[in-house]
């Protein structure tokens, strides 16, 4: 996905991540725009965007099924609802990531676990005129006329979680503008930090997360600007991504409630 032609949109590859998470266990999304907007939280207008690409042909497509489209409509007399093409393929990309996921956190915990323990083989006693002494085995070099003193706290930090480079990439290009500092190393630390948080959390998140707060910031002005949040902040222990950031109304959006309201008070006497 990152390698193909949808690398060039990334309104239609959000939509299509989207897609594959949503989608039942037979590749379908049976959903109108305007509710994948609801529950996704993603702006209706990115939605529409995406779909309509994601229906296109695509002549550069590694799939020669139906021209290269990656979703089809599931009845020609309603305008919604959708199989995603070759879903099977997508579904066992995920499940490979998946399982990557899980083998890194497996390797992060055991490291963890190693860097704050010592085996008991680590340690040997020495005595030495009446005095004991320990020394490490393992990871020094025997020397059989001299006994090191054996420091009892971790030498090793515990390691964080590998941030996928490609993720990454693509949520820095959908995070908003920012005028000022931005460190992205941080932000990197903030993510890292966030999946050592929760088993459940994914990159679906935190890019879905960033894009409506990119529509967020471009509805108030804010992009480009000193205004928008830093993206270690974004990504910190508030988790600021998981927020539906709709957009304040509009000033006609504004009236209209007020006509509304004023509407049903005289109504109601």
């Amino acid at each position: 996905m990152y390698d193909g032609t949808l690398s060039t949109d990334w309104k239609a590859m959000i939509i299509f991540q989207q897609f594959i998470v949503l989608a039942d266990s037979e590749g379908i999304v049976d959903y109108t725009p305007e509710a994948l907007s609801r529950r996704t939280g993603i702006p209706l207008d990115i939605i529409e965007h995406g779909i309509a690409k994601l229906q296109e042909p695509d002549s550069y497509s590694r799939s020669t099924d139906l021209d290269g489209r990656r979703i089809s409509l599931l009845d020609d007399h309603r305008p919604w609802g959708w199989s995603i093409v070759n879903y099977a393929y997508y579904r066992d990309l995920v499940t490979r990531e998946d399982r990557r996921v899980k083998a890194r956190e497996r390797k992060r915990k055991q490291r963890e676990s190693q860097s704050q323990t010592y085996d008991s083989n680590d340690v040997s006693q020495d005595f030495t005129d009446g005095h004991a002494k320990s020394r490490k085995s393992r990871h020094e070099d025997e020397d059989a006329n001299e006994h090191a003193d054996v420091d009892l706290k971790p030498t090793t930090a515990p390691s964080v979680p590998d941030v996928d480079a490609q993720n990454f990439e693509q949520f820095k290009k959908v995070y908003p503008k920012r005028s000022g500092a931005q460190p992205w190393s941080r932000a990197r630390k903030a993510i890292s930090a966030r999946f050592r948080e929760s088993d459940v959390l994914g990159w679906t998140d935190l890019i879905a997360g960033a894009v409506r707060y990119a529509a967020y910031c471009e509805v108030t002005a804010k992009t480009g600007t000193e205004f928008v949040m830093q993206a270690a902040t974004f990504c910190g222990p508030e988790k600021h991504f998981s927020e539906p950031w709709e957009p304040p109304p509009t000033k006609s959006e504004a009236r209209q409630d007020q006509n509304i309201d004023a509407g049903l008070r005289w109504l109601d006497g």
